[in-house]
């Protein structure tokens, strides 16, 4: 009895040994499928992130230009739809004259498919790129200073497939075959060696801006500007795109922070105040210096938030201006500050200026009360009517009394009345003004009522 119970004992520690070891090997399994679970996420994580960082970067086609098909728009608007030689169909914004027939151009951009004229190249910029062959050499060497067609011709039948490499390296050698002075052999040396150059700065604009969201004539409108020195322009300070139309902060900020500048250096931290004031949607121009600190904090994280410097920087590049007329101390978009200064120099000459305005007398005008009808009478005494008041107080009911008043003596008024918004009426607005007089470069909307000047404002109490 002793013998078998000891060799139960045996055999349940031996079970026991091997449930334990069972376990122990379950658990590793599970483990290592864990941690293959993990590596296979981070793995398909990193594919991802490299497919969306190659999927900004344009893809590029190069082709011989054929010719517009559509044409949509002016300037830096333009719109075409052209062919090129091989039948491809391309689609984008090009200054009249930019794409010329037979010459090679390259293309960046992307593929799309229209449902109707099927697959198209939707480019966001192109550049011109070295042909070869007789007839592009030919074509490309006319736009050089002083080569015409006779003289091209005459490059090609001398040099060959190198006759563009000659035309850049050795135009004394260009200027005895074909008989062009020397002086003008060097220009068009210079001339080639500037395109080389400009289609390696294009390559660089578009994978800078390319499928980022930026207005598709921005590369060009770069190199006009600032040749072929635009990328590192660009790249030293992302937020100059801002300068050019259809490009705001959120925009520029995102290619600063992706190009790897300080998220809290002092020019970015400037930039969040200037964007925090111009965006704004209650009316004022003026705004307590305390927001500065607020419009970097949204932006910026970490201790290294120096409204006071971030301010100083803005006033030094133009961007803000700040005051203490008004009690305390206040800062605004430099642009808003200098118009709305104008805006009162007129209104206080127009204001010393003797009344002749044919303003509606008070007692024609309907519906209105009779503290509406006073005050109408005391804003009406001048060239200048400012009708004053809380919100709610009738100042536009007055106004509309007015209008409805002239339309029924037939007076002709014009189909369309500047609406007063939300930059016309702020909260704790002091109204709207209308002037019988012109306002140059006050940036106001102006119409004229029976032959009144009326001008909507934009302003703010805190002003």
């Amino acid at each position: 009895m002793t013998l078998l119970m000891a060799m139960a004992i045996t055999l349940a520690t031996a079970m026991a040994m091997a449930v334990a070891l069972a376990s122990t090997l379950l658990m590793a399994v599970a483990v290592a499928l864990a941690l293959a679970m993990t590596l296979a996420v981070s793995v398909a994580m990193t594919m991802t992130m490299t497919m969306n960082s190659n999927s900004r970067k344009a893809i590029e086609l190069t082709g011989e230009f054929d010719f517009e098909r559509h044409v949509f728009g002016r300037g830096d608007a333009r719109t075409i739809i052209g062919s090129l030689e091989d039948g491809t169909i391309v689609k984008g914004r090009a200054i009249e004259g930019r794409l010329e027939t037979g010459m090679p151009y390259r293309f960046y951009g992307h593929w799309t498919e229209h449902p109707k004229y099927g697959k198209q190249f939707a480019f966001q910029s192109f550049t011109l790129v070295a042909p070869s062959g007789e007839r592009g050499t030919i074509q490309y060497l006319q736009r050089g200073p002083g080569i015409g067609r006779k003289r091209a011709i005459a490059i090609w039948a001398a040099f060959g497939e190198e006759s563009l490499e000659v035309v850049r390296t050795d135009p004394r050698r260009v200027a005895e075959a074909v008989g062009l002075p020397e002086g003008k052999a060097i220009e068009a040396a210079a001339y080639f060696v500037s395109l080389a150059g400009l289609e390696k700065v294009t390559i660089e604009l578009a994978d800078l801006l390319g499928n980022r969201g930026f207005p598709r004539a921005l590369a060009e409108q770069l190199l006009g500007e600032f040749g072929n020195d635009a990328p590192n322009v660009v790249k030293f300070n992302p937020y100059i795109l801002m300068r050019f139309r259809g490009v705001g902060f959120l925009r520029a900020d995102q290619l600063y922070l992706e190009l790897g500048h300080p998220a809290d250096a002092i020019t970015r931290q400037a930039y969040c105040i200037h964007y925090a004031i111009t965006s704004d949607r209650e009316g004022h121009t003026w705004h307590p210096a305390t927001v500065a600190a607020d419009a970097i904090r949204q932006n910026v994280d970490g201790a290294a938030i120096d409204p006071e410097a971030a301010i100083a920087h803005g006033i030094a590049e133009g961007l803000i201006v700040e005051s203490s007329r008004f009690g305390g101390r206040w800062i605004a978009d430099a642009a808003e500050a200098g118009q709305e200064a104008r805006l009162a120099e007129l209104l206080v000459a127009a204001a010393l200026e003797v009344a002749s305005a044919r303003w509606p007398d008070a007692t024609s005008i309907s519906l209105i009360s009779e503290h509406q009808r006073e005050q109408y009478s005391q804003a009406t005494r001048g060239h200048i009517c400012i009708l004053a008041g809380r919100p709610g107080s009738g100042k536009t009911f007055t106004l509309a009394a007015m209008i409805r008043t002239l339309g029924a003596r037939r007076i002709a008024l014009p189909s369309r009345w500047p609406a007063t918004g939300s930059r016309c009426r702020p909260p704790r607005s002091t109204g709207c003004w209308v002037s019988s007089r012109s306002t140059e470069g006050s940036g106001s909307s102006i119409i004229t009522i029976a032959g009144c000047r009326w001008i909507s404002l934009s302003w703010t109490s805190r002003a």
